[in-house]
């Protein structure tokens, strides 16, 4: 029996189908990767439908209760009925550049090539794009970190271009909204105008306590959809395998009042962390999760 999807990955999943473009963001340990991982895999292998289960027949010689199954969330499927999907994963860092995003003029030093020859390199969103413009095809660009680079130097004139409502049309003709910017076609060298296709999702995720080397501003973050994660006193109960409700005595009897000490621990450290330095310093619940396992003896 595999394991349904999350709630936060079918939410970002029609988000990507509506905006095209999604901004995962939390404190550290909130599960950005976690979900940046499941996020890639339903995008390659979407989940298929259940099979049909059997049901109740009153003329049958087996009379089996007509019990509803629970009905799964609704969402959309990036790229829906398309048959070629592919995930791009890239990091942004303090070096990254324009050129390794879109295309730029870089030395070639493959072998064979004499030295002193350049040639346009094609960079990870313009190889997503492109995959995105074939036939039945759909990319998914993950972008980490996205907040430790110079992101709005990266995207260029790409940042308009990008939006959901600005991109060509699903069949790949120009429409009236759609949003060109200046290119270095990498197959004739010449500067082309260039827009995104339809099926091309950008999916990023960022730490917001970390110290951006530019700020992100207010025009590149509005082009994306947020989708913020939370320190969860919730998830870090049911890993312990604690009861919301527990009372918690004065000294521990088993090991779910260590655990209920904890948690409760937790939650008044990072209620100090939000008053002093903001929410988005808090520690997320995954630092409590690392231990492999989890000990049912008190003295463990």
């Amino acid at each position: 029996m595999t394991t349904p999807p999350s709630l936060d990955a079918l939410a970002i999943l029609s988000a990507l189908s509506e905006r095209r473009n999604v901004l995962l963001l939390g404190p550290p340990a909130t599960g950005k990767s976690r979900l940046l991982a499941e996020v890639a895999a339903l995008f390659e292998m979407p989940p298929t439908p259940p099979a049909a289960e059997p049901r109740h027949d009153p003329d049958g010689a087996v009379a089996i209760p007509d019990i509803p199954e629970p009905a799964a969330p609704a969402f959309t499927m990036p790229g829906e009925g398309r048959a070629r999907r592919k995930v791009f994963r890239s990091v942004l860092h303090q070096g990254s550049k324009h050129r390794e995003f879109l295309t730029g003029i870089v030395p070639d030093a493959r072998p064979g090539k004499p030295p002193g020859q350049f040639r346009i390199f094609e960079g990870i969103l313009y190889r997503a794009s492109e995959f995105a413009k074939e036939e039945d095809s759909c990319a998914l660009l993950i972008v980490d970190e996205i907040n430790r680079g110079p992101a709005v130097q990266v995207f260029g004139g790409a940042i308009v271009a990008m939006e959901g409502e600005k991109r060509l049309a699903s069949d790949g003709s120009r429409r009236a909204e759609t949003q060109s910017f200046d290119l270095l076609d990498p197959k004739t060298g010449e500067t082309v105008e260039y827009a995104f296709p339809a099926h091309l999702y950008i999916l990023a995720a960022m730490n917001q306590a970390d110290v951006s080397v530019e700020p992100l501003d207010v025009a590149f973050l509005r082009r994306w959809a947020p989708h913020p994660l939370e320190p969860s006193a919730a998830v870090l109960r049911t890993h312990f395998g604690v009861e919301v409700t527990r009372a918690l005595p004065d000294l521990p009897a088993e090991a779910k009042d260590v655990y209920e000490a904890a948690v409760r621990a937790w939650e008044a450290v990072n209620a100090r962390i939000a008053l002093g330095r903001g929410p988005e310093f808090r520690i997320g619940h995954g630092v409590l999760m690392a231990v492999s396992g989890v000990p049912s003896d008190l003295d463990a």
